[in-house]
């Protein structure tokens, strides 16, 4: 006789069940989102009457409480990467958690209070869960799956109905292209999953797998008319003696704001960097826009390295690490890298690949510190010319080695944005030991040398965080968007040259190119010569949709392998 009782008790668990999702979804689109929020309820209703709707099938409801605590890991996940990010999880991403093996504590840089909400709504629905015992009823699951079906097709075609351009393009994308063009998964989550929530990704996933053998995605030759815009950034392949050494160091998160920053005392945060820009002609510029996409670091070292773009899907130098690649690296007899973090980003292979013939490590696991790196740097001089590459790690999150510098802040200073000027400053320390032995040595005159960052690390999230401690203590921080920073020394540059407009990351390989005096090397890559102001100033267009879509097939093609065969 108590039957139809359970079945009412059924349908109240339920409705919580779909309430607590549902709201989940809900205070994540106002921490990460600025789509109205009236736009996106069918689509925060569609997998919250999915998911619970499944109660109806079992005669206990515990697992729901599993499935309430996997929901939070995944938002708050989720959260985390678009704070670090912005942009969100995709299958690509996922499949990196190895290379995440000594980064885990990075994860602490991007932590936020508010992800407490999450595991609050479970443990309430937990309680609830408890007290309400259910009744298997398959009537009640076929009512609430057909519901969130509706729902779903109504949020579809809301889309298209009130023309949204982020819905538009995330169909679109997901569809891809019947010519075999690739285009990112991130543009499905990014349009998709940020205007509407991240559940969704659990049904973009298959959507787009099967769009994949629909339109055969592993079609990569270039068409007739992709091969002659290719052609235009190859030359005939000489033979060039490189005279001048190279030294280009990467910067690990380096920011461009940050070299204007002072301490209490006045001290300036990067005062070897500055003092090499006011001692010696340089080239600086302050807006360099990472180019970087799933593949992070990665993808910053490929693109300052060899001229490319990121591929649309995955990371190249996993996926494609064994490749032929064009490098200014092939053309010194000795050449080296130096990698603070072993067994990262596929390093030990793509250090072969892109030309260097010693890579440089740390003999233990843990990792080398930045004073490591440059003085293991400075050991490098003896046969010239060489080309050097150094790795840093120090500005890394959660920025562990900031007791590694002197400086003072406020006490009201944001502790996150202090302890990032604090490694700042020690690695513009450790650059100080590579700049005092090249003096030493004589380097200047016949040395380049390249200072940039391989990508930002402070995005809009975490900017508003310190936007307040910042005013308050008279410190620099950018207004819209972080850059990487670029300086370049060159004994070929007759004054001080500052670039302020914007460039990029492709920018910096025919610079080094054209500094190196390899203007004639066989790949141009994607960039311009920031060294002539007529080209930088009259660039054509910087809408590079067309360069990432040649870039993507040229790497997954194995292009400078298959077809140009150098």
């Amino acid at each position: 006789m108590f039957k139809g009782f359970n079945i009412g008790k059924t349908w109240i668990l339920f409705v919580c069940f779909a309430l607590s999702i549902f709201v989940k979804c809900i205070f994540f689109h106002y921490f990460c989102c600025d789509k109205p929020l009236q736009e996106t309820l069918f689509a925060k209703l569609f997998p919250a009457l999915f998911f619970a709707s499944f109660i109806f099938l079992f005669n206990k409801s515990r697992w729901t409480i599993v499935l309430s605590v996997l929901i939070d890991l995944w938002l708050v996940a989720e959260l985390i990467y678009f704070r670090a990010n912005d942009f969100f999880l995709d299958e690509e991403t996922i499949l990196l958690v190895s290379n995440m093996d000594g980064f885990w504590n990075s994860i602490l840089t991007y932590l936020h209070w508010k992800i407490i909400v999450f595991p609050i709504i479970t443990i309430i629905y937990s309680v609830l869960c408890f007290l309400l015992p259910v009744e298997r009823n398959v009537i009640g699951f076929a009512i609430v799956m057909i519901l969130s079906l509706f729902s779903g097709v109504i949020d579809y075609f809301y889309g298209y109905s009130k023309d949204r351009s982020w819905a538009n393009n995330a169909f679109k994308v997901a569809r891809l292209s019947t010519n075999g063009e690739t285009w990112s998964v991130q543009w499905v989550y990014n349009h998709w999953v940020m205007a509407q929530t991240p559940l969704h990704f659990f049904f973009a996933y298959p959507y787009h797998e099967l769009c994949k053998h629909i339109y055969k995605q592993d079609n990569i030759k270039l068409s007739d008319q992709e091969r002659q815009e290719v052609e235009k950034l190859l030359s005939t392949p000489e033979t060039i003696e490189t005279k001048e050494n190279l030294i280009l160091i990467i910067g690990e998160s380096f920011e461009s704001w940050a070299f204007e920053a002072c301490d209490v005392s006045g001290e300036p945060i990067m005062k070897n960097c500055k003092k090499l820009m006011s001692k010696y002609n340089t080239l600086y510029a302050d807006k360099v826009s990472p180019q970087i996409k799933a593949g992070t670091s990665g993808d910053g070292q490929m693109i300052l390295t060899t001229g490319l773009l990121p591929i649309s899907s995955g990371v190249a130098c996993m996926l494609y690490g064994d490749n032929e690649y064009p490098s200014f690296a092939k053309l010194y007899p000795n050449s080296y890298l130096i990698n603070p973090c072993k067994n990262v980003w596929n390093q030990t292979q793509v250090t072969k690949s892109y030309g260097y013939k010693t890579l440089i490590e740390n003999e233990r696991e843990n990792w080398m510190t930045d004073e490591e790196v440059f003085t293991k740097a400075t050991e490098c001089f003896s046969k010239q010319p060489f080309c050097l590459t150094l790795i840093t790690i120090a500005t890394h999150g959660p920025f562990e080695q900031s007791t590694k510098s002197t400086l003072q802040f406020s006490d009201n200073v944001h502790p996150k944005y202090a302890n990032y000027l604090k490694c700042m400053h020690y690695t513009d320390s450790c650059i100080g030991i590579l700049l005092n032995r090249m003096e030493q040595d004589s380097l200047f005159k016949n040395t380049n040398i390249v200072i940039t960052g391989d990508h930002t690390i402070f995005k809009s999230a975490l900017l508003k965080e310190f936007r307040e401690s910042a005013e308050k203590n008279n410190l620099p921080l950018p207004t819209d968007k972080s850059y990487c920073p670029l300086i370049l020394y060159s004994p070929s540059l007759t004054e001080k040259k500052e670039i302020t407009d914007v460039c990029y990351q492709m920018d910096i390989y025919p610079t080094i190119l054209h500094c190196i005096g390899a203007d004639k090397y066989y790949w141009k890559g994607f960039g311009i010569n920031l060294m002539n102001d007529s080209v930088r100033t009259n660039r054509q267009s910087t809408d590079f949709t067309k360069s990432y879509l040649l870039s993507d097939k040229i790497i997954r093609g194995n292009f400078f392998l298959n077809e140009k065969g150098n």
